[in-house]
Protein backbone atom coordinates (compact mmCIF):
# COMPACT_ATOMS: atom_id res chain seq x y z
CA UNK A 1 0.00 0.00 0.00
CA UNK A 2 2.90 2.56 1.22
CA UNK A 3 4.92 2.11 -1.83
CA UNK A 4 1.59 2.23 -3.85
CA UNK A 5 1.19 5.67 -2.44
CA UNK A 6 5.23 6.70 -2.90
CA UNK A 7 4.70 5.46 -6.84
CA UNK A 8 2.09 7.87 -7.29
CA UNK A 9 3.86 10.72 -5.70
CA UNK A 10 6.32 9.83 -7.71
CA UNK A 11 5.03 9.76 -10.80
CA UNK A 12 3.40 13.26 -9.94
CA UNK A 13 6.60 15.30 -9.07
CA UNK A 14 7.74 13.73 -12.27
CA UNK A 15 5.23 14.95 -14.24
CA UNK A 16 4.92 18.62 -12.55
CA UNK A 17 8.78 18.62 -13.55
CA UNK A 18 8.31 17.39 -17.44
CA UNK A 19 5.36 19.92 -17.79
CA UNK A 20 7.49 22.65 -16.15
CA UNK A 21 10.31 22.42 -18.32
CA UNK A 22 7.83 21.93 -21.60
CA UNK A 23 6.04 25.60 -20.60
CA UNK A 24 9.35 27.03 -19.57
CA UNK A 25 10.93 25.78 -22.63
CA UNK A 26 8.24 27.90 -24.65
CA UNK A 27 8.06 30.46 -22.85
CA UNK A 28 11.68 30.68 -24.01
CA UNK A 29 11.16 30.67 -27.51
CA UNK A 30 8.84 33.42 -27.22
CA UNK A 31 10.87 35.30 -25.95
CA UNK A 32 13.16 34.63 -28.30
CA UNK A 33 11.11 35.15 -31.36
CA UNK A 34 9.62 38.63 -29.65
CA UNK A 35 13.22 40.29 -29.98
CA UNK A 36 13.15 41.39 -26.76
CA UNK A 37 15.50 41.15 -24.10
CA UNK A 38 14.93 38.20 -21.29
CA UNK A 39 15.97 36.83 -17.98
CA UNK A 40 15.39 33.08 -17.47
CA UNK A 41 14.54 32.81 -13.78
CA UNK A 42 14.23 29.59 -12.23
CA UNK A 43 11.33 30.65 -9.88
CA UNK A 44 8.39 32.70 -10.68
CA UNK A 45 8.06 34.44 -7.73
CA UNK A 46 4.15 35.40 -6.90
CA UNK A 47 3.38 31.42 -7.63
CA UNK A 48 1.75 30.21 -3.93
CA UNK A 49 4.19 27.93 -3.44
CA UNK A 50 7.11 30.53 -3.81
CA UNK A 51 4.93 32.74 -1.32
CA UNK A 52 4.84 29.79 1.33
CA UNK A 53 8.79 28.32 1.31
CA UNK A 54 10.60 31.87 0.20
CA UNK A 55 12.00 32.24 3.43
CA UNK A 56 13.83 28.48 3.57
CA UNK A 57 14.73 29.13 0.07
CA UNK A 58 16.53 33.11 -0.19
CA UNK A 59 19.46 31.34 2.42
CA UNK A 60 20.39 28.77 0.04
CA UNK A 61 19.91 31.40 -3.39
CA UNK A 62 21.60 34.35 -1.36
CA UNK A 63 24.67 32.25 -0.97
CA UNK A 64 24.93 31.66 -4.49
CA UNK A 65 27.45 34.07 -6.94
CA UNK A 66 25.55 37.00 -7.14
CA UNK A 67 25.88 36.86 -11.22
CA UNK A 68 23.61 33.90 -11.43
CA UNK A 69 21.24 35.34 -8.58
CA UNK A 70 21.06 39.28 -9.98
CA UNK A 71 18.44 38.81 -12.61
CA UNK A 72 15.94 37.26 -10.66
CA UNK A 73 16.43 38.11 -6.94
CA UNK A 74 16.76 41.93 -7.21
Amino acid sequence: MVSIIGLAIGALVIYWGVNYYRKLSANIAAAKQSGLPYVVAPLYTFSRTWMITHALWLPFFEALPTAWTEPFLT
